[in-house]
């Protein structure tokens, strides 16, 4: 059992013990900072500090603040306040009557229980706070893994629709090719072979290898340079050691299939798409430029045209995912920023043009 599992976890048995553990260690504290070093004296206002913790873990924090019930809650307060008081009272006359040598003072009677509910109050709001957020902590998590599994549902659907289309025009581009007489066909029916292969198979998986999403990308643009007929030129460029690095499935494909039904859809002009693939340790950095003969006045905003790409992509990667949109005079680019492991300082890297920019470009 890891240690976050040890916190977090919310079956008995390791509550419980997770309870035993926070109070054996408090009680030592409580025991040793204090001058009267004796048993009677932390049994005589332990359990007042106790009673405080769990009425404001289990009655006052879920029944009434979690209801944003917050006149009830100050009303449960304040009889907190008063039954810790009358507890803490109790253990002042068990001590000062057994534990305690000295003249007991009216003063020293009331100021003592004082002291001790004082503490109690304090570590009832502070017990309150580390499970407010811890449940905020869950809950972040979960909408994380919910919003995960929203993502897979959506590229699921996406998935039906998206690849057939990218299957059938490359069937459309290669038997053109085989009519003419295109010498390179064989070539292309393996790679179709392969590429439906990774997107029925292999795309099931949670991670694949980057070499193998990298040579479907590969296999790609070499349809879509099939299809374009030499109507506008096409490359791809490939810098850094994609060995021993995973990534999403079909995360660069799903990419490239919406960036160039994009540029599909506005090809009037279009001279040259160029896409770059940097990648740098844990990271991998992402560009593709289309570059227009003129400044196509039909042309979409790419900002909105891949605002779905960015969420879907968002919903897998999260804090490990950088985009950045450019529109300037002729040429639009869109860069992607890709965290392959948890440790990737991205964002960081990212805004760093010397780092892959001048690399891609």
């Amino acid at each position: 059992m890891t240690i976050q599992t040890f916190i977090f976890s919310n079956k008995n048995a390791v509550q419980i013990i997770r309870h035993i553990l926070f109070w054996i260690v408090y009680a030592g504290v409580f025991h040793f900072q204090n001058v009267n070093r004796t048993f009677l004296y932390s049994a005589s206002f332990l359990p007042a500090i106790v009673l405080s913790v769990y009425i404001f873990l289990y009655i006052l924090f879920p029944k009434f603040l979690q209801q944003k019930k917050y006149a009830g809650f100050m009303v449960g307060f304040i009889i907190t306040y008063l039954i810790t008081y009358l507890v803490a009272l109790g253990g002042s006359f068990l001590f000062f009557s057994f534990g305690w040598d000295g003249a007991v003072t009216s003063r020293l009677l009331y100021r003592v229980p004082w002291h001790n509910q004082t503490i109690a109050i304090c570590l009832g709001f502070i017990t309150m706070c580390i499970k407010a957020t811890k449940n905020w902590y869950l809950s972040e998590q979960e909408n994380r893994a919910l919003e995960k599994q929203k993502v897979k549902n959506e590229l699921k659907l996406e998935k039906a629709n998206l690849y057939p289309e990218f299957i059938l025009q490359a069937l459309q581009s290669l038997q053109e090719k085989i009519k003419s007489g295109y010498s390179e066909s064989p070539t292309f029916l393996l790679k179709l072979s392969d590429t439906l292969s990774y997107i029925l198979y292999d795309s099931q998986d949670d991670a694949i290898e980057l070499e193998k999403e990298l040579t479907m990308i590969q296999n790609v643009i070499a349809f879509k340079k099939l299809k374009s007929d030499k109507k506008f030129a096409i490359s791809l460029t490939v810098r850094g050691t994609p060995q021993n690095k995973s990534i999403t499935p079909l995360t660069l494909f799903r990419l490239i299939q919406n960036l160039f039904q994009l540029i599909e859809y506005n090809e009037e002009g279009l001279s040259e798409v160029s896409i770059n693939i940097q990648i740098e340790n844990d990271s991998l950095f992402f560009k593709l430029a289309a570059l227009y003969s003129c400044d196509p006045d039909d042309l979409e905003n790419w900002q909105e045209a891949v605002a779905k790409t960015r969420a879907q992509l968002n919903g897998l990667y999260h804090s490990a995912c950088e985009f950045k949109v450019a529109e300037d005079e002729c040429m639009y680019t869109f860069s992607l920023g890709l965290g392959l492991s948890p440790v990737s300082n991205l964002q960081e890297k990212f805004n760093q043009p010397d780092s892959h920019e001048n690399k891609l470009a």
